[in-house]
C-alpha cells in the first residue's frame, strides 16, 4: 500500500499543477482565435488532455507501478493526441459530423491493430465469449468511437461533461485498485487530478469550456478505461461495469440515434433533444441538471464497484435501480415544491448567458 501511495500522490499533484499552469494560456488562445461560447474560451480541453497524457506517462515510469504494457499505453497516448488534434481542428475551423467520424474510425482501427482491443466478453451469468478477430475489431471500434462521441454529446452545459468524467474516472480507478492494476490507476488518477482543477473554472458560471478537443479526448480516455476493464482481471460481470459507469452518456447517445432514425432523420443530424436539453426545458436549472445527471452517474459507478466486489448481479441491478428512482423522485418532489409557479422564470434563466449549448451541437 505504501509503495502505491507515492505514485498516486505524484500523479495527482502533477496533473493538477499542469492544468493550473496551462489554463490561462488556453483561455487566452481561445479568445485570440475567436473560438468562444459567449466570450468563454473553448480550448480548456487542451490543458486537460496535455496534463493527462503527460502525467500518465510519468506515472507509468515511477517505481512501485509494477509491470507496464508500454506498447499498449503508447498507443493510447498516440490515439489521445490524434483525437485531441481532431477536436482542436473542430474547435478552430468547424467540422461536420462525418468529417469527425472517419478519423475517429481510423484511430480506433489503429489502436485495435496495435493490441488495444476487446477479445473476450464476460457475461453476468458466468459465460465468457471469446471473440473472433472480425468481431473483436468491430466491437472495439464501435466501443471506442461510441464512447468518444457520447461524451462529446453531453458536453452542452457548464460542468456537465467534466463532472460525469470525474465520477466515471473515480469508479474505474477503484476497480483498478481492487484488481491491482496500477497502470490503469495512474491514468484514472491523472484524469481525477486534471478534472478537479478544471471543474473549478468550468463550473457555472464557467470561465472556460472543454470544447470539442477536450470532450472528445475525455470520451476517448474513458473508452480506453472501459477496454482495460473488459480485458482485465475482473469478475464475470465485467461487461456490465463500463456500461453502468457510463450509463448517462451511453443512454443519451442511444436515445438520440433512435429518436432521429425513428423520425426518418440521419442519426448524425444535430438537434436539441438530449437529456440535459429536456431537463432544462422541463423546468430544471442548469446546475440542478448537472447534479441530477451526476447523481445518476454516481449510482452507476457504485453499482459497477459492487459487481467487482462480488455482490450478486441481480441484487445490484434491482437495488441500484430502486435507489436511483428513489433519489430522482425525491429530487423531483423538491424541484416541484421549490419551483412552484416559477417554471417560466427557470426556463428563461436556462436559456440565458449561464446555460450554453454549442451552436449546432449534435
Amino acid at each position: 500500500m505504501a509503495s502505491s501511495f507515492f505514485p498516486i500522490c505524484t500523479v495527482v499533484l502533477l496533473a493538477s499543477g499542469v492544468v493550473f499552469l496551462l489554463l490561462p494560456s488556453t483561455r487566452r488562445w481561445g479568445q485570440q482565435f475567436g473560438r468562444t461560447d459567449r466570450t468563454v474560451s473553448r480550448l480548456g480541453g487542451v490543458a486537460v488532455a496535455l496534463s493527462v497524457l503527460f502525467s500518465t506517462g510519468v506515472g507509468l515510469s515511477l517505481e512501485g507501478v509494477g509491470a507496464v504494457d508500454w506498447v499498449g499505453w503508447c498507443w493510447y497516448i498516440v490515439g489521445g493526441c490524434g483525437v485531441l488534434a481532431l477536436g482542436i481542428l473542430d474547435d478552430l475551423r468547424g467540422l461536420t459530423a462525418l468529417q469527425k467520424l472517419w478519423p475517429q474510425l481510423a484511430i480506433a482501427l489503429v489502436l485495435w491493430a496495435g493490441g488495444v482491443r476487446i477479445e473476450t466478453l464476460s457475461m453476468p451469468w458466468g459465460a465468457s465469449w471469446v471473440l473472433s478477430s472480425a468481431v473483436s475489431m468491430s466491437v472495439t471500434v464501435i466501443w471506442i468511437v461510441g464512447v468518444t462521441n457520447a461524451m462529446n454529446l453531453v458536453d452542452g452545459m457548464d460542468g456537465l461533461a467534466g463532472s460525469i468524467g470525474w465520477i466515471a474516472a473515480l469508479a474505474f480507478g477503484i476497480i483498478a485498485a481492487l484488481v491491482g492494476r496500477m497502470d490503469v490507476l495512474m491514468m484514472t488518477t491523472a484524469l481525477l487530478g486534471a478534472l478537479t482543477v478544471f471543474l473549478r473554472f468550468n463550473w457555472r458560471p464557467a470561465s472556460i469550456h472543454l470544447g470539442d478537443g477536450g470532450s472528445l479526448f475525455l470520451g476517448f480516455s474513458l473508452a480506453i478505461l472501459g477496454v482495460q476493464t473488459l480485458e482485465g482481471p475482473v469478475r464475470d460481470s465485467s461487461v456490465l461495469m463500463p456500461l453502468w459507469i457510463l450509463v448517462v452518456p451511453l443512454a443519451d447517445m442511444t436515445f438520440a440515434v433512435v429518436r432521429r432514425v425513428w423520425t426518418n432523420r440521419s442519426p448524425l443530424e444535430r438537434d436539441r433533444g438530449h437529456i440535459h436539453h429536456r431537463l432544462v426545458r422541463s423546468g430544471w436549472t442548469p446546475v440542478q441538471t448537472v447534479w441530477v445527471l451526476s447523481i445518476i452517474t454516481l449510482v452507476g459507478g457504485i453499482a459497477a464497484v459492487a459487481l467487482q466486489l462480488g455482490i450478486d448481479v441481480l441484487w445490484v441491478l434491482v437495488s441500484s435501480t430502486t435507489v436511483l428512482f428513489g433519489i430522482l423522485s425525491v429530487l423531483r418532489g423538491v424541484h416541484r415544491r421549490d419551483g412552484n409557479g416559477t417554471a417560466g422564470h427557470l426556463s428563461t434563466t436556462a436559456t440565458g448567458s449561464r446555460f450554453w449549448t454549442k451552436a449546432g451541437r449534435s
